[in-house]
């Protein structure tokens, strides 16, 4: 079965200019995977006066070669002689001899790898190709199709157990029995599985996926301290993986091949080193994803992406192309830029940390924290988003800390912590460097036994139509954090929402510091964590249609740490603040990395990612940093 993936990309009406001819650009390109070395376009042609069509095609994103040109009137193109397990950019135009419309959407899509269709693949399951996922109005998904025809379908007929949909990957709970099998076929070792998916909570034994008999080609989660592992087991022994970042959409590759006492499986998460072993000869009788098929209670928390299934073991070179189509398709699309800021002055105290960054008449400014011990908020620029250059009379206002900064025609207005964050003051200024506050405690924390008290923390300044809005978190009760709004008319006189907190489905979720409105839709991005008993560590995206009721856009961390100064394979490690902005159709992700976000030898940094695309792209992909 083909991979059909709509356009949903920008579009780009253009007209060539100071030309006798003008045209729109095509519209609706629509683009479908054929194989290893085709990607077929389709598209719905506008112009009725030019030459035809121009066919463009990158694998960066950034430099478009011309492909091919098709006659006018004809609206389809097949671009062959492509590269297997490639990730490809393609965008037409109409053109008439020189001159060229604008362009069209573009659209993306990566080759199989060849050795997909060879016959060896037993089974392959893709929740992105929505041609093999049946499901309902809620994303219910009753069947997940096998892409290649082999009859091999995955099946959960009862509602309250079958997985969810969502753009990550079936997303299936720890419910007893949540889990989708296919039955009826045999497969014998060496059974080799490429599986991408995503760890959402974790404890011993949980199965991801069984070979639908007790303990044959069992791969499960085992809690070891304070990391995850993964176990692959098949009857006799077994082995673990460590250093599985639970938030990141991981590649998984395991084979299962030890007849006689041998020891040639081995288990391997994305490009960390294999573990090799004898993890049991049992045969797998069918497929279950979710739980093992003998267990009454050891039901797994995860999402599935895609599995591939190989029923003899891969040579090294087939491996690896396989490896690389995965890792093309689910890398993600944030590529990390590394540190913008640090501590070079005495005031930082090990740490630079909670940034806000505008565009200002073609000068990039930045407020963010320094120090620890005593927190101030300090003042940067730039010319182009990333080298900065810190003010020379930095702070520019002392004794706060978690400022969140916006402009309103030409007036900046500041939300600041103050020390003891028993409240939030506010201020104004007419360059970002002299501030005055306007309002003394214009938000404090609750009264004893509500969500914000006994302490406040982030915050997030927006507005729209004459009203400010603050999305800001609290602690209360011990319960971890929470997020909570406030609106005023004047950033003067404040309102707390009367049913707040209104995040609180993350375990202790942060503000972010950032509120983008597209369409009709809000986006926020906080900050959350698996384990309501750990700092919060990874970034999540946020959706709602109104500033009050938010639901999570894609399930899971859209960023995540996977740095050493990011403390990746700790429970204090962070990244964390975030702060969004586009700088030339370009995404730029500021956050704070801390390799102990919880210490004041932390040495907390400002550092930066970037998705080559803009806001109104990036929040129809699930996000996720690009595997180094």
């Amino acid at each position: 079965m083909k991979s059909v993936f709509k356009n949903v990309i920008r579009p780009v009406i253009g007209k060539s200019s100071g030309q006798s001819w003008s045209a729109e650009a095509p519209t609706g390109l629509i683009l479908t995977v054929i194989s290893d070395t085709v990607i077929k376009l389709d598209w719905t042609n506008v112009d009725t006066t030019g030459d035809g069509v121009k066919v463009y095609i990158s694998t960066d994103n950034a430099t478009f070669i011309l492909k091919a040109t098709v006659a006018l009137g004809v609206a389809t193109y097949n671009a062959s002689a492509l590269t297997q397990s490639t990730k490809y950019y393609l965008k037409i135009v109409s053109y008439k001899g020189a001159v060229e419309s604008g362009y069209s959407d573009y659209v993306y899509g990566v080759t199989w790898a060849t050795a997909i269709s060879d016959g060896n693949t037993v089974g392959w399951w893709d929740s992105q190709d929505l041609t093999t996922v049946t499901k309902d109005a809620l994303n219910r998904v009753s069947q997940w199709n096998d892409k290649l025809g082999s009859g091999h379908n995955l099946v959960q007929t009862t509602d309250s157990k079958k997985p969810v949909w969502s753009k990550s990957g079936l997303d299936i709970k720890s419910l007893a029995g949540q889990s989708m099998k296919a039955s009826g076929f045999t497969w014998n070792q060496p059974e080799y599985l490429y599986l991408v998916m995503r760890q959402n909570l974790f404890g011993n034994n949980k199965a991801f996926i069984a070979g639908n008999t007790d303990y044959n080609m069992l791969l499960r989660q085992v809690a070891a301290g304070a990391i995850p592992n993964i176990e692959a087991y098949a009857g006799t022994t077994s082995t673990a993986a460590s250093n599985l970042n639970p938030t990141v959409l991981s590649i998984v590759r395991v084979l299962f091949n030890s007849p006689a006492g041998a020891t040639t499986s081995k288990l391997q998460i994305n490009e960390e080193a294999a573990i090799t072993g004898n993890f049991g000869a049992l045969n797998a009788g069918g497929l279950t994803i979710g739980s093992n098929a003998a267990q009454t209670s050891l039901w797994s928390d995860c999402e599935i992406t895609e599995i591939i299934g190989r029923k003899t073991a891969d040579s090294g070179a087939t491996e690896a192309s396989i490896y690389a189509y995965l890792k093309a398709k689910h890398q993600g699309v944030w590529v990390l830029q590394g540190v913008m800021l640090q501590e070079t002055e005495a005031g930082d105290e090990h740490n630079v940390y909670e940034p806000t960054v505008l565009e200002d008449g073609g000068i990039f400014k930045m407020w963010y924290t320094g120090g620890w011990t005593t927190r101030n908020i300090n003042y940067a620029t730039s010319n182009d988003g990333k080298t900065w250059t810190k003010y020379v009379s930095n702070p520019v206002l002392s004794g706060y800390s978690r400022s969140s900064v916006i402009k309103v025609g030409s007036v900046f207005y500041m939300s600041a912590l103050k020390a003891g964050e028993l409240q939030m003051d506010t201020f104004n200024s007419n360059d970002g460097i002299a501030w005055t506050k306007i309002k003394d405690a214009a938000i404090s924390i609750g009264a004893g036994g509500a969500w914000d008290n006994p302490s406040l923390g982030n915050n997030c300044l927006y507005y729209e139509s004459g009203v400010f809005y603050n999305l800001y978190d609290g602690t209360g009760g011990g319960t971890g954090f929470k997020t909570g709004l406030a609106t005023s008319n004047d950033c003067i006189t404040w309102t707390k929402y009367a049913s707040n907190p209104i995040i609180n489905d993350v375990a202790r979720c942060r503000a972010g510091n950032i509120v983008k409105k597209i369409g009709s839709a809000y986006y926020t991005w906080l900050i959350g964590s698996l384990d309501g008993s750990n700092l919060p560590s990874d970034i999540y995206r946020y959706r709602s249609s109104d500033l009050i009721t938010w639901v999570a856009d894609p399930i899971g961390a859209v960023f995540s740490r996977t740095q050493a100064d990011e403390g990746v394979s700790t429970v204090v490690g962070q990244a964390a603040d975030p702060y969004m902005t586009e700088i030339g159709g370009k995404c730029y992700l500021y956050y704070c990395g801390s390799a102990d976000g919880s210490n004041i030898a932390g040495h907390q940094k400002i550092k930066l990612a970037i998705a080559d695309m803009p806001l109104t792209e990036l929040v129809k992909t699930k996000e996720g940093n690009i595997i180094d």
